[in-house]
Formats: C-alpha cells, structure tokens, sequence
C-alpha cells in the first residue's frame, strides 16, 4: 500500500521541477540529525533545563534518495501558495520555512530550527504539537531520511521552503529510556562513541526502493501428474513460496491493536493491489504460461511479504529414451523475472531446512565455486512434504543451482530446480519384456518341429505378426526422434530380424525336405557339407544306405522257383551261376524222368529270366532314390538343427545384453 502511495505521489508530482539537495550538503543535513540523536542517545541534549534521559534504542540515521525525492516534489507542491501545509499520508514529515542563503545553510537551519523546539518545555518523551518536529527527529526506531527544498515569495520577498520524510513512517512516538544503546534491534550493533545503534549490513546511503530487492524462493513439489514422452512435457503439481521485505509495509503492532500481520487480495481485478515480483517459469509450455492460482499475500509487521501461490505447471523436458522402459530422465523448472535485472531482484533459493526424500530433514547449504561466488550449486532443493509418490515413475533426487548471468552489461539471476526420475518397470515387465521373451521362444520352438509338419511355416509367421505388434506399441509410446532407439525398440528389432531370418530358415528347411532325385541332384559340395561335416559338428547320427543290395537279400525277398506243371522237366540242362555275372540267382528244377519239348522249356525260362530282371532293376532304382530322398531329408533335419542352435544363441544374447543388465540395475 505505502509503495502503491508513493508511487502515485511520484506520478503526481512529476510535472513539478524539483530541488534536490547535493552530496555535500545531505551529507551535512545528515551529520546534524545523527548529532541531535547522539546527544540525546547519550544524555547530553537538555530540554529546557533538564537533561533527557539516554536511550537504549536510538538508530543512526542513513540518507534515503528516493525519500529525499519526493521530499522535493512535495515541496515544489508547497511553493505554489508559499505556506507550510502538512500533508495527510503515510510519511513522518518535518517542514521548515525560513530565509534564502544557501541549500546546505537552510537545511542545517532548519534541523537546527525542529529541534529547538524542545527548548519551549522539558520534553516527556510524548508527541506533543508545540514539540511535533522535534519528537519526530528523536524517535529511537527512525533508520533514514530524506529530504528536499524549494523556493517561493511571499509578500515581495523570497522564502526557502525545507521538507524532510522520515523511514519507517510510523511507530513509536519517542524512545526507550536506559542505558545507552543497550536494546539495538535485530542486526544492529552498539556504537559507543555516538551512542547509536548501527546497521552492521547498511552504508550511509539508504537506497532502499530503488535498489535490489531481495526475493527468496521456495518449491515444494506435490505430485508428478504426468510424462508425455511424445511431446516432451512434464506436468507437476506444486506450491511456490515466494518470500520479500517491503520496508515500507512495516507497522508497530503496539499502535495497530497488536496486528502483527495483514493479507491482501492477490487477484489482478483487486481495489487494492501489492507489488510482487514477476518470476515466472521460462520453460513453461502452459497456454496461460504462469499457471500459478493468485492467492493472497501475508505481510508481516517487520514489512516480510510471503505469497504460496499453487498451480500445475507444465513444462518442456528433453525426454532421452535411450534406455526406455528401464530409462533414468532429469527434468528442470527454470526461474527467473521477466522484466528485472539483478540490479532490481536479487533471486535466490530459501535456504533453510526442508523435507527430503523418505521425509527426511535436509538443511540447504550451497557448494558455491571459487570462480563465481554468486553462482552455486545446492543438493537439494526442492520440499518434499506434501509430495505424493506416482505409480510409474520414482523420484531419485532434486538438486538444484542458482546462476547469475550476463548479457551486455546486465546481470539476470535463474534458478534451476531439477527433477531426477527413475520409471518402474513392473508394468512394462509384465505388457511388453516378458511377451516379448515368450514369443522369442515360440521362434525356438519352431524349429523343433519336424520338417514335413504344415504347421511350421504357419507359426513363424504368426511370430513374425507379434512381433511387429509388439514393435508397434513400442514406437507409439515412445517420441518420434532420430538421437537416439529405445533399448526395448532394438530389442525387438533384433526379435524381428531373427524371426524373418527364421522364416527364411524354415523356408529353406522345407525346401530341402521336399526335394527329389528327379528334380534336383545333390552336388559333392554340398553332400560335403550336409552330410559329412555338419552332422559331425552337430552330433547328429547318419543313417547308413549301402550302395548295392547284398545277394543273401536279394535271395530271401525271391522265393525259390518251383515249376509245378505237366511239362516234362527231364534232362533240363541246369542254369548256372555263371550265366549271370552280375547277379546272384539260383533256381532250382525238378527234372521228371522223361524230358519233352525242351525249346519250349527254354523259352519260357527266358522269359522268366527277363522278368525277373526287370523286377531286380525296379528293386534297385527304388532303392537308390529312396537313398537319395533321404540324403535330402537329412540335409534339412541338419540345417533345421543349425538353426535351433544359432537362434537360441542369438536369443540369448540379446535377451542378456539388452534386457538383462537393465533388469537387474532396477532390483
């Protein structure tokens, strides 16, 4: 409220030439307020003809320019009518008309002109309006001052006109009495010497208002809503605490009914509305970008402002899917103000103690570098107490850092609060890793059928189906991007090749199983190959087929020839052995006493030689083919073999170089 005043009271008055005081002469201005308070501080300022008592909290002053500024305007105001009209506000407020000499020689006039008012009683320590300008000048919690002047005529001659704002423009009308400098305030200290208590962390200019803001910011993280690994968003939900002094929001509770803090609406269409910082979120890919609810503001007593504005933020992060569905990512929320530079808003984390992970106490201490102090690093930095674990992913850690960076001659402040996640991989064990394992072995078992079986191109062609299926559930899930495979995308990638190089396999089975010796002949290369070596390496037992029929059996599958007609057999001259060199054929005759017709005898055992031939050949042709079928059958049953052993190894070693490690790094 005291900012949005002053504000307008800057607006206002700006038309108006102002006469602000030079260095040297508020530099004696000054000297003379802190003089006047270190003889009453001490006990030395008499009042009348007593002595007023020393004070245990009298402040050295500082010089407030920005105070001193609109001292001047109002001033300039003050000069239209030439008389000493107070103004009705937010502002401690002493005003001096006198002579014209010189600027510093009617500032000290008029300091000295406030506190002789004293000399009109003996103070007792009240406000009182015979001692008002006095009282103001001696009240012990005042840290600054501004003041500023002007000139006016009245009746013909010319007057200067002196008007000092004193900070904090409100609180206790006097001081407390006691030994000297004994009850300074919080990061004050005693000076002995002037009997003042001095800010350790103050210069002698107060540039308070228009020099940096400190703001602290603290993030506690709710949930994690969701990961869209297609678009590369993360949404979270969290609250923002946002912490900052405005010095002039202070108030003493004593004169406010013990009021010690105030909330105010944080809407935009407010009556009354408070300065807040604009850090908003870089990163944000909110269609409101700061998605943040305007909640209220807490000021407190002591001019701390703290806003906890909750919202659901939406942000870009670089999604690596590398080693997806056993992946690690590490996202971030980048801070900072849209509009101020580090001249303005010093951004910084709140470093105190906050929750951890498994609710532990951490306290925030930052690892700053030697290069660039204002730069560092903190392990921690985000809240954790409301956070509410996901069912997919685990939250690993939060570190976070502060950056101070420059561009041109500005020096822009970011803070970086990362998120470092770990995705479970138990439903994706169950949906994807282990189908995939199973219909892996379905490729195996495949070539443990028999070779004539139909069903077995049938089913490594309803492998090669799931497989792509698989595949392509793998690739909607995952973002369409070029860096990088999903190690679950490469192993069913793999799956895929293996299954059409079995498909192929299979195909090449069956057709070495189905060949014929009419069709297609086996060269000695491959008979090599097929029937000697491979089955040696495989340890698979040859089946033995002998290159000529052996005579004991061709004489067991030919019954012996007996001739059981009315042809007298006589005489017969025997067939002998020798009579068929290439063969082994005996027949046997009975030879009746009386022996007729011997040609015709002859000729019909010609012909029976002759068929007997013909059946000898067709015995021998069938068997040799039948040989020959079977080397080609064998050659499949070894090629079918080789690929049950090759596949099963690939298998496994893809399932173990894949799949296996990342199993086992997320026990």
């Amino acid at each position: 409220m005291l900012l949005l005043y002053l504000a307008i009271s800057t607006c206002l008055y700006s038309t108006v030439h102002s006469s602000t005081f030079d260095e040297n002469a508020w530099r004696k201005i000054l000297k003379a307020h802190n003089d006047f308070r270190s003889k009453i501080a001490k006990g030395d300022f008499v009042s009348k003809s007593e002595k007023l008592p020393p004070a245990t909290n009298m402040n050295r002053l500082r010089w407030n320019s920005q105070y001193g500024d609109v001292a001047s305007k109002r001033a300039e105001r003050l000069s239209e009518d030439c008389e000493l009209v107070h103004h009705s506000g937010h502002y401690t407020e002493n005003i001096w008309q006198g002579g014209v000499t010189n600027p510093a020689e009617e500032g000290l006039t008029a300091i000295a002109a406030f506190a002789s008012e004293f000399q009109k009683g003996v103070w007792d320590l009240k406000w009182s309006p015979d001692m008002g300008h006095a009282a103001n000048m001696a009240r012990g919690d005042l840290e600054s001052v501004g003041c500023g002047y002007t000139r006016c005529t009245k009746d013909g001659f010319e007057l200067s006109i002196v008007l000092c704002l004193y900070y904090p423009p409100a609180g206790e009308p006097a001081y407390k009495k006691g030994q000297t400098c004994s009850e300074c305030s919080d990061g004050f200290s005693c000076e002995k010497k002037i009997g003042l208590c001095l800010d350790r962390n103050a210069t002698e200019i107060d540039t308070r208002g228009e020099d940096t803001s400190d703001v602290q910011v603290r993030f506690l993280l709710n949930q994690i809503l969701d990961i869209d690994e297609k678009n590369q968003v993360m949404s979270i939900l969290a609250y923002m605490d946002y912490h900052w002094n405005d010095y002039k929001l202070k108030w003493d509770p004593k004169m406010f009914g013990g009021i010690r803090d105030v909330r105010f609406s944080g809407d935009d269409d407010a009556s009354f509305k408070l300065w807040r910082p604009d850090v908003l979120l870089f990163n944000s890919v909110s269609e409101s970008f700061d998605s943040t609810y305007s909640s209220r503001f807490i000021v407190s007593s002591n001019g701390d402002v703290q806003q906890n504005p909750p919202g659901i933020f939406r942000f870009i992060c670089q999604i690596d899917v590398t080693y997806y569905p056993f992946d690690r990512q590490t996202c971030f929320l980048k801070l900072g103000s849209w509009t101020y530079n580090g001249q303005y808003i010093n951004l910084d984390f709140l470093l105190r103690e906050i929750i951890g992970l498994h609710g532990k106490p951490i306290i925030v201490e930052p690892e700053r570098s030697s290069t660039n102090s204002a730069s560092y690093f903190v392990n921690e930095s985000i809240d954790l107490q409301v956070y509410l674990q996901n069912g997919e992913w685990d939250l690993e850690g939060t570190p976070g850092k502060r950056v101070v960076q420059k561009f041109g001659t500005d020096e822009y402040h970011e803070l970086y609060f990362y998120i470092h996640i770990r995705r479970r991989t138990l439903a994706y064990g169950i949906n994807l890793i282990i189908p995939s394992l199973v219909i892996s072995m379905m490729t195996i078992l495949g070539f443990t059928l028999p070779p004539d079986a139909c069903e077995k191109i049938t089913l490594e062609t309803t492998v090669l189906l799931s497989v792509i299926f698989f595949l392509q559930m793998v690739s909607n899930t995952s973002p369409p991007q070029s860096q990088s495979v999903p190690i679950l995308a490469a192993f069913f990638s793999c799956c895929l090749m293996l299954v059409a190089c079995s498909c192929v396999f299979t195909v090449l089975t069956l057709s070495l199983h189905h060949r014929k010796p009419e069709t297609h002949e086996m060269s000695p290369t491959m008979r090599k190959i097929f029937i000697d070596w491979l089955p040696y390496i495989l340890c698979m037992c040859k089946p033995d087929h002998p290159k000529t029929p052996k005579p004991k059996v061709l004489g067991k599958s030919i019954a012996p020839i007996h001739r059981l007609s009315t042809i007298p057999m006589l005489n017969l001259p025997r067939v002998s052995q020798t009579q068929f060199p290439d063969r082994s054929v005996f027949v046997y005759h009975e030879v009746p006493a009386i022996i007729k017709n011997t040609s015709r005898i002859c000729s019909e055992l010609l012909i029976i030689e002759k068929d007997i031939e013909k059946m000898v050949n067709k015995i021998e042709e069938d068997s040799k083919e039948e040989m020959l079928r079977s080397e080609w059958r064998f050659a499949a049953m070894a090629v079918d073999r080789l690929c049950l052993y090759v596949f099963s190894a690939f298998i496994t070693v893809i399932t173990c170089g894949l799949i296996v490690p990342h199993i086992i790094a997320n026990l």
